[in-house]
């Protein structure tokens, strides 16, 4: 018979923000010669002893260590342990003890040259050090190898049944289990991060990701900042935009502006990946200006805002002078912060830049509202005069800055555009918020009508000023829109806020029905303007979607809560809400099922108001705040300089999908239908089922069952509705988990 392998490889420089020293290629397993007892682990507190002991080790000797600066592993008779600690400085510890106290001494195999000196109280000693433990024979011919590879480790399960990933060889205290995406994948979660195990008939790599800060920063003077706007640069640092009041805002030598105009400037801000403030300037003049949005263009950073300034600094501008009470302006600045060219854009009335893109041919989008009836070039647009109060209007600019075309877009009533952007279909998609009826839609509209004011729309034009379709999408209260993505294929993926009980869901979603006064909501619309998924996400208070970025199969979310309650993870990097609202940011899927979500706020009012994700899964984002408390690290700024600064933070969020589409799991296990309102079936086909457990995200069981049957029916109206994990044990076969959602 073929031995089944089964290989795990673990990457501590995967899940450790900011470190690649947690393992080390030249790491061994050491030999426990006296140098760690069971009474010094448990004292290494705050380790979260299980139940007041040391589970693991009560009644086993420590028989090696493998420690780096962020990770050490124990390895005893009865298992071993995996301890966590995350750049704070928190620890955490779980432990895999073998089932049925199981006692197996593990064997050190591949010894090395090099030893460790030690001097106790008992004398001197001297450790061995391998490359490879070993547990023989654990249980049915199981056994257990761990082997330093490079920088990973890898732990080998070699076994002569087909069930291996079946068995239950190991049983885990101190973190919360619950399944993977597979049926054969587990995730760990403790207060120090989480790590996946998957498990197959072959080698399978298994990333252990840990959710932690990697900066966090104030950034701010002695007045009043906000902070609007964030792209990634090309080095994966960041560039941030703003504005502010004070005259002590940090500003860098040599930049372009180092002091306050007078009244408000814009402010732009440009950090490292590490979070080291590389330049920092004012921009403004001696009126009222501010910078709502930057983009990336090459090695130039391209900034849009509005300036009722008369003076603002000007250089090749195609538009020389403010024409009206405001203007909108755009800035594009050099990779050392330095100004390239600027020009204002608008007519005799007043106008502002909200939201940019970058074309696919290096054009600058820019979108916005207005109420001039002379917008440069309108007249040759789409729509060439406006139709009401305020419109919307939406520009294209070549990379010099001349206008390639503009127009407005609306109704008799209000309009403007908070977001847009560009799709791998080289189309501009843009949305916000409209009171006018009368708002100009297409034939092929999902929503026909305006049913309340404000409501939301969604518009896409080509590159060329064609329109391709326009809609309404809203519910009979207000809501408004403030976030736009696309993912590679174009559809769409949308994000505000609602007060509409009816607000448009549809789908299988995270959350079906308002909850609180205000909620977010997430809206998916295929290429074609037509919607594929829409749901609430919320809690008992208002909460606000303000941010909105995809990157693969993943939608990240940022905004401002005022919901102790909003739908947050249990291993979140701040899983409680502060106080007076706190910033948030979610990861979703794009089906429209939640991954993870974090507050991140302090004592006082906090928002996130954009954010973007690098190509190794770690969002940083940026807002305003009020609280003097929060988790600063690595800081540019340590304190908040007044009431109301700018933060910016950068964290990972690599957590994996977990999804709740499964029908059938591993034997013909079903379980239906899902999501469920009232009742759920568990049927295994004519194998007998010995017991139902069902567990909410934080590992409470709220259901068990002992039903001797092929299939169970499960009553599901008195849970509360969210996301729980249903475990079905059949003699023979084990557990097997799978996730379900009570609507």
């Amino acid at each position: 018979m073929n031995k089944i392998i089964a290989a795990f490889l673990i990457f501590p420089s995967v899940f450790f923000a900011n470190t690649n020293t947690a393992i080390h290629s030249n790491l061994l397993f050491e030999e426990n010669v006296g140098q760690v007892s069971c009474k010094n682990i448990n004292a290494e507190s705050l380790i979260h002893p299980i139940d007041g002991k040391a589970l693991l080790y009560e009644n086993s000797a420590i028989r090696f260590i493998l420690k780096g600066s962020l990770l050490t592993y124990y390895f005893s008779d009865r298992g071993y342990s995996i301890v966590q600690k995350d750049n704070l400085g928190n620890l955490n510890r779980t432990d895999f003890y073998f089932e049925n106290d199981v006692r197996i001494q593990p064997i050190g195999e591949v010894l090395q040259n090099s030893a460790s000196n030690y001097y106790l109280a008992s004398g001197h000693f001297i450790a061995k050090r391998y490359s490879k433990i070993v547990y023989q024979d654990i249980v049915g011919g199981i056994t257990l190898e761990f082997a330093v590879k490079g920088d990973a480790i890898e732990k080998t399960i070699i076994s002569n049944t087909a069930y291996l990933f079946r068995t239950n060889l190991f049983h885990s205290v101190g973190s919360i289990v619950t399944e993977g995406e597979a049926g054969n994948q587990l995730r760990y979660s403790s207060a120090a991060g989480f790590f996946n195990e998957t498990l197959s008939a072959s080698k399978v790599n298994v990333q252990m990701s840990i959710s932690t800060i990697s900066w966090l920063t104030y950034l701010g003077g002695t007045n009043s900042e906000d902070i609007f706007g964030i792209t990634l640069a090309a080095d994966s640092g960041v560039v941030v935009t703003g504005r502010t009041g004070s005259i002590d805002y940090p500003t860098t030598v040599g930049s372009m502006q180092d002091s306050l105009s007078l009244s408000y400037d814009a402010v732009i801000t440009r950090f490292d990946k590490n979070g080291i403030c590389l330049w920092s300037t004012y921009y403004g003049g001696t009126n009222f200006d501010g910078a709502y949005q930057v983009v990336t263009i090459g090695s130039s950073f391209v900034i849009c805002g509005m300036t009722s300034s008369t003076d603002l600094p000007m250089l090749a501008p195609t538009q020389v002078g403010n024409n009206g009470s405001y203007d909108a302006f755009l800035l594009m600045l050099d990779w050392n912060g330095q100004l390239v060219r600027s020009t204002y854009y608008g007519g005799s009335g007043g106008d502002q830049g909200i939201c940019l893109a970058k074309g696919p041919g290096n054009e600058i989008v820019l979108g916005g509202s207005a109420t001039s009836t002379d917008l440069p070039f309108a007249s040759s647009g789409f729509q060439a005069t406006m139709a009401g109060q305020i419109d919307a209007f939406l520009a294209v600019f070549d990379n010099s800055l001349n206008v390639i075309w503009s127009t407005y877009y609306g109704g008799s009533n209000s309009e403007d555009i908070h977001s847009l952007c560009i799709t791998p279909q080289q189309e501009i998609a843009f949305l916000g918020a409209t009171q006018s009826f009368d708002f100009p839609i297409t034939a092929n509209a999902w929503q026909m009508g305006l049913l309340n004011q404000p409501d939301n729309y969604l518009v896409k034009f080509g590159m060329d000023g064609s329109r391709h379709y326009a809609t309404f999408f809203g519910g009979t209260n207000m809501e408004d829109a403030n976030g736009i993505t696309a993912d590679a294929v174009g559809n769409l993926y949308c994000t505000g806020f609602t007060f509409s009980v009816d607000f448009p869901t549809l789908g299988t979603i995270f959350q079906p029905n308002l909850q609180g006064q205000s909620d977010i909501y997430v809206s998916k619309f295929d290429v074609n303007g037509q919607l594929v998924w829409s749901t609430f996400v919320g809690g008992a208070g208002q909460d606000v979607g303000y941010g909105i970025h995809v990157l693969g199969k993943y939608i990240f979310i940022c905004g401002q809560t005022e919901s102790p309650t909003f739908p947050v993870s249990a291993n979140a990097i701040q899983s409680a809400y502060a106080m007076n609202g706190d910033g948030f940011v979610i990861k979703m899927d794009t089906t429209g099922q939640m991954i993870t979500g974090t507050f991140m706020g302090g004592n006082g009012g906090d928002g996130l108001l954009a954010l973007t994700v690098d190509a190794d899964t770690n969002v940083i984002a940026c807002g305003s705040t009020y609280s003097t408390d929060l988790p600063v690290l690595n800081p540019f700024q340590l304190i908040n300089a007044t009431n109301g600064d700018g933060y910016v933070v950068k964290f990972g969020m690599a957590e994996e999908l977990l999804s709740t589409s499964i029908q059938t799991i591993n034997n013909n296990v079903s379980v239906f239908p899902n999501p469920t309102n009232d009742y759920i079936f568990v049927s295994t086909e004519g194998r007998r089922i010995t017991s139902i457990e069902i567990v909410d995200v934080s590992g409470r069981t709220v259901l068990l069952d002992h039903s001797n049957t092929d299939l169970i029916r499960i009553d599901c109206k008195q849970l509360v509705k969210g996301v729980y994990f249903i475990k079905i044990t059949e003699p023979n076969l084990g557990v097997q988990i799978c996730r379900f959602v009570r609507n």
